[in-house]
């Protein structure tokens, strides 16, 4: 064929020439005329009802697709299982040999990969506790409706070992960082949130016991009404050290306040949770680069290694509390909003 017939237009003079046989006619001249060769023309004329072969073939393979649903089977019963294991299921089961990596494979290929493993409380979904968890979205709903400002109250705790959980390394080494030998005591750091971003907050060492829950709710609450110039609702949850903050809104300066327990196994509904997952990740950030200072203790001057580390802590935690914005507060009490519709059509939650 000469070089000025395209390799892509080989086809159509092809389908051309062998139309023109097929109907009987002159295809030694059509193919004169497109200057393709007499034998070239034979040869397509002589092949065109061969099937061509399929090159390369399917690949043999253990793995069949009943065997790819057997995988799904055994992850689904026990999300916990092991290459090491599967490879024993199938060896029993199925009489196969497989090895760990073609496992692997196959579980990546069906979008199963390995993470870490969430607990989850027995009694998150239980009858009951969906139906307290639609009982407090009804009541925050109906305190919405009439214009009265919800605040969110919750505390969480620093020690010496928070840190980021990966971090990177030379492939084939391990990813090490210098930690303190004891945690030491926790730092509370306690915290109301509300539209109007962090209203009152507390960083203290030691126990948060129930009379100091009790201060701080007074605390909190006149911070509140400074700020709304109204009476507020009080949102907390049911942890020992808020028992019994019930006599606080029977207090004369108080009565006017509401209080609403937060159900139970629903953290979801409670937007300080998202600011305390973002206060943690920036101290974090903050221990990262000042941990090997801080164990190293080269500005201790007279304090104990132990008051000083905690110090340190102390002051890590004050520089970064600033992250509890009313920009990132209105956005977290937004966000719990999504999850209002399933909690009251009774839909399990997932933490």
């Amino acid at each position: 064929m000469p070089s000025y017939i395209k390799q892509t237009e080989a086809a159509n003079i092809k389908k051309q020439i062998c139309a023109v046989y097929n109907n009987n006619g002159d295809w030694r001249e059509l193919a004169n005329n497109i200057g393709v060769k007499r034998s070239t023309a034979y040869r397509w004329l002589k092949n065109q009802d061969r099937i061509p072969m399929q090159r390369g073939g399917k690949r043999r393979t253990k793995i069949t697709e009943e065997h790819r649903e057997f995988i799904v089977q055994y992850v689904e019963e026990n999300n916990k299982i092991t290459l090491k294991e599967l490879r024993q299921k199938f060896l029993t089961d199925h009489q196969i040999i497989v090895s760990s990596e073609c496992l692997r494979k196959h579980l990546d290929g069906l979008l199963y990969t390995l993470k870490d493993v969430r607990r989850e409380p027995e009694r998150l979904n239980s009858g009951e506790t969906k139906l307290r968890r639609k009982e407090y979205v009804q009541q925050l709903l109906n305190y919405q409706s009439e214009n009265i400002p919800v605040t969110y109250l919750d505390e969480t705790n620093f020690n010496l070992f928070i840190s980021r959980r990966q971090g990177r390394s030379k492939k084939g080494t391990r990813c090490r960082y210098i930690s303190a030998g004891s945690r030491g005591a926790n730092v509370h750091v306690i915290g109301c949130i509300g539209n109007m971003g962090l209203i009152h907050h507390e960083i203290r060492r030691g126990a948060f016991r129930r009379e100091e829950a009790k201060e701080f709710v007074r605390n909190c609450l006149r911070a509140a009404y400074n700020i709304h110039q109204t009476r507020v609702v009080l949102v907390v949850d049911n942890a020992p050290c808020h028992a019994g903050l019930e006599e606080v809104f029977q207090e004369p300066e108080f009565q006017d306040h509401l209080l609403l327990r937060l159900s139970p196994y629903s953290p979801m509904l409670n937007p300080i949770e998202f600011a305390w997952s973002s206060f943690k990740a920036a101290v974090k950030r903050a221990m990262s680069l000042r941990l090997q200072q801080i164990l190293a203790g080269e500005e201790r001057t007279n304090l104990p290694q132990n008051q000083y580390r905690l110090s340190e802590l102390e002051i890590i935690l004050r520089d970064n509390i600033n992250i509890i914005n009313i920009n990132n507060c209105a956005r977290y009490v937004a966000h719990i909003q999504r999850y209002f519709p399933d909690v009251l059509n009774l839909v399990d939650m997932v933490v």
